[in-house]
This record gives C-alpha cells, sequence and structure tokens, in this order.
C-alpha cells in the first residue's frame, strides 16, 4: 500500500500491481475467500499469453507467490493461473466484493496512476477496442470502446472512475444478459487510448491504427 498526502490526512493507496491485480480478478478472474468451510482460492484464466504473463508479474510483484498453470481440458488454448493461499485471498477480499458476489470498484484506494492499472487491465480482460475498416467511417474515427458486465452497478462504478480522472463521458446499456458500458465521445476515446489503453494484442493493433487515423484527421 502507498499512503496519499491530502490537506485533511492521508489515505491508503493501492499500488499499479495490486491494482492491476484487482482488474484482472473482475474481468476474467476468480476470488474464493470463505472461512465455513475455510476455503481461499485466487485465479485468472485467459487464452492470450501476454495477460497470463502481466498478471503472474503483478503476482509476484505484490505477493511473491507463484502460481500453477492449468489448461481446461475443453479448450485448446485456454491456461488458468490458480493459488489457494489465505492470506492472499483475505488480502483482496479487503478490497472488492467479488467473493462474495458481485464486485466492485475500490473508488476510495485508488489515485489516477492505480487508476489507470485497474482500468487497463479489466479492459483487457472483459472489455473491446475496435476501429471500423471502412475508408468512409475512417473519416469519422468510429473506434468503439467497451466493458462488458452482468454486474450493472459495478459499471456504475468504472464509470465514475472515468469522469473522476479523466473526464471520460459514458453510457450503459443493457444488451441481452449482460451490459455494456460505451466511452461516449470521441475525445473521451482518444483520452481511453491514449492514456489507458490495454494489454491485450488485439487491442493494441487496433489502437495503433487509431492513432495513425487521428494523426490524419487532425
Amino acid at each position: 500500500m502507498l499512503l496519499e498526502v491530502m490537506h485533511k490526512g492521508t489515505r491508503k493507496i493501492l499500488s499499479p500491481a495490486k491494482a492491476g491485480i484487482l482488474g484482472f480478478i473482475i474481468s476474467d478472474g476468480s476470488l474464493q475467500c470463505s472461512t465455513a468451510p475455510s476455503y481461499h482460492r485466487v485465479s485468472f484464466g485467459s487464452s492470450s499469453d501476454e495477460l497470463l504473463e502481466k498478471f503472474s508479474e503483478f503476482i509476484n510483484e505484490v505477493y511473491g507467490i507463484p502460481f500453477r498453470v492449468y489448461r481446461k481440458k475443453d479448450r485448446r488454448h485456454f491456461f488458468e493461473l490458480v493459488k489457494g493461499n489465505k492470506e492472499m485471498a483475505q488480502d483482496l477480499d479487503n478490497y472488492t466484493s467479488k467473493a462474495k458476489g458481485e464486485w466492485n470498484v475500490p473508488l476510495e484506494y485508488l489515485d489516477k496512476e492505480s487508476a489507470t492499472m485497474y482500468l487497463k487491465c479489466f479492459m483487457s480482460g472483459d472489455g473491446g477496442i475496435g476501429i471500423y475498416q471502412s475508408s468512409d467511417h475512417y473519416r469519422k474515427l468510429p473506434l468503439r470502446i467497451r466493458y462488458y458486465s452482468t454486474n450493472r452497478k459495478g459499471l456504475e462504478e468504472i464509470a465514475t472512475l472515468l469522469r473522476q480522472y479523466y473526464d471520460i463521458d459514458s453510457t450503459i446499456k443493457r444488451e441481452e444478459e449482460e451490459f455494456t458500458l460505451n466511452v461516449a465521445t470521441r475525445a473521451g476515446k482518444i483520452k481511453f487510448i491514449k492514456e489507458i489503453g490495454s494489454f491485450k494484442e488485439r487491442h493494441i493493433r487496433a489502437i495503433e491504427r487509431a492513432l495513425k487515423v487521428i494523426e490524419q484527421l487532425d
């Protein structure tokens, strides 16, 4: 934990790595923290090697604990990092309610740097960044940036985070069995890809294409 000095005192702030762990967990991870019966487990699964490596890097930085790697039998390329560790699970449970049900954003423990990593890791797991290929669309920069979740309240807190630190507006709507948060404006989309972004290779390629279009339009 870090300490932020404020005019009213100090507050505890999550390090970027720890905020990133939480962002990964609320997207494609799980947190189980039960005392009756006693069962503690932290995991993150993905078909993207870069995300598995980044999660492992953050876990090692914060906790220094190696994870076991499992491959899903019913999927050719999907691996899960799993660790049963009481202290780690209980520590992470202090900042997210996922072990009890729907996740929450630990707003009181985030500054802009840790918020950026939280949003970036969540986007990497349960988000989408894409740009259309049509030349007509390119002139208008139809860059789409969205988060997905069945947890509307959690997405509302993500929207609060985007407004608070980046002045980015967003909209939330229901699509079939889940909700989507969409970054609303062109300015907000450009700010998102420049200041937050994603670790997922597919997203990074879309961001690179979008930045080239932005240069041409400007």
